[in-house]
């Protein structure tokens, strides 16, 4: 159903855009004021009594039938007659093509009936969007994402308001604004845990959620929109074998040398990594890690680091036993294994298995 609002305080624009006869033709959007085009209010002097009344008709039939608010001078000296001025505002709460008839009856200052009708078709539509809008529906932690679902037909600020609840219909927060911000969401470790949560946006204006068309293309969507926070993938970078990827026919290995080489072979790096369109997101791992090597190839007490100096980067830094390493004749190699195991923030596993042939270099003594 559509509601009316018969005042003479708002204002509203309808553009023509066609005539068909007598009949125009306008367009103007759903859930704001509508006026008459050719002006505020239709203008009849020379009357002594007028009635003004509206029907709008869809093709269900009447939908709205009321008079409409008047005005009128006093009457000029000698004259009995008046100057009566009417309009009309309305609120089309649905889409479709409405025909729009008003009515003047009455009796002019020589006593003669008048009766005057005109119509007009409305064309109303939903609201568009001042910009594309597209939300995914899974967000990886650590993303930012935003949604504004401002439309260009609904321009008072104060009337828009979104909330954030949970998949369960718990509360989570709002704001009075049709911008809303994502990042304290996705950003939460808490929200990513256990293979994510998902949370739903409803957008108002006026307070009740709407259609709207989504430029460019101008498809039809709803202030509502769901999405799940999803945990990010561990990835590792390493000159050792692990899970089939690079296999190196042998790594050397000198306890001797003073500075490390960036991603050498005692360095093995973590990153969370995920591809998302054209784009990369990457994030710090924090990690809870527990080592072990074929016996005697780390350093007993002293097996390995976490350097921390590098981000996003995490880090783990082995600590090859130089005895070990010296029980290799040169020229031969030995087979090693690491166990890497532990979790991340996300309570999710880590567990990689390295594999080398270990060479002693040249240079060792």
């Amino acid at each position: 159903m559509s509601r009316a609002l018969l005042t003479v305080l708002c204002l509203a624009l309808a553009v023509a855009t066609s005539v068909a006869g007598d009949t125009t033709r306008v367009m103007t959007t759903m859930n704001v004021p509508f006026f008459w085009p050719q002006g505020l209010w239709d203008t009849y002097a020379n009357m002594v009594r007028a009635k003004y009344t509206v029907d709008i008709r869809q093709s269900n039939g009447l939908v709205f039938h009321e008079r409409g608010d008047s005005a009128s001078n006093a009457p000029f000296p000698g004259s009995p007659g008046r100057t009566f001025a009417f309009r009309v505002n309305h609120v089309f709460t649905d889409p479709g093509v409405y025909l729009v008839t008003r009515t003047l009856s009455g009796v002019d200052e020589r006593g003669k009936k008048v009766n005057i009708s005109k119509q007009l078709l409305v064309d109303v539509s939903y609201p568009t969007l001042t910009a594309p809008l597209i939300v995914d529906p899974t967000y990886y932690y650590a993303e930012s994402a935003t949604i504004n679902f401002a439309a260009v037909e609904y321009n008072d600020k104060s009337l828009y308001r979104y909330k954030i609840e949970t998949a369960d219909g718990d509360s989570v927060f709002g704001e009075n604004k049709s911008f809303v911000v994502l990042d304290s969401l996705l950003h939460d470790v808490d929200n990513a845990r256990a293979g994510g949560k998902s949370f739903v946006v409803r957008g108002y204006y006026d307070n009740k959620q709407f259609i709207f068309r989504n430029p460019p293309e101008y498809g039809l969507d709803s202030t509502v929109w769901r999405f799940r926070i999803l945990p990010p993938r561990l990835d590792l970078l390493t000159v050792w074998s692990n899970s089939g990827d690079y296999k190196p026919d042998s790594l050397f290995l000198d306890v001797g040398q003073k500075k490390r080489c960036r991603f050498g072979p005692t360095e093995i790096r973590f990153l969370f990594l995920n591809e998302k369109g054209n784009a990369w997101i990457r994030t710090s791992p924090k990690l809870t890690l527990s080592v072990s090597a074929s016996d005697g190839f780390l350093s007993k007490g002293n097996e390995y680091e976490i350097d921390s100096g590098d981000p996003p980067w995490y880090t783990l830094v082995i600590h090859p036993d130089s005895a070990y390493l010296s029980t290799i004749a040169r020229g031969k190699y030995r087979s090693v294994q690491i166990n890497i195991s532990g979790k991340d923030q996300f309570d999710q596993p880590v567990s990689e298995v390295l594999k080398a042939s270990i060479i002693r270099p040249p240079t060792f003594r």
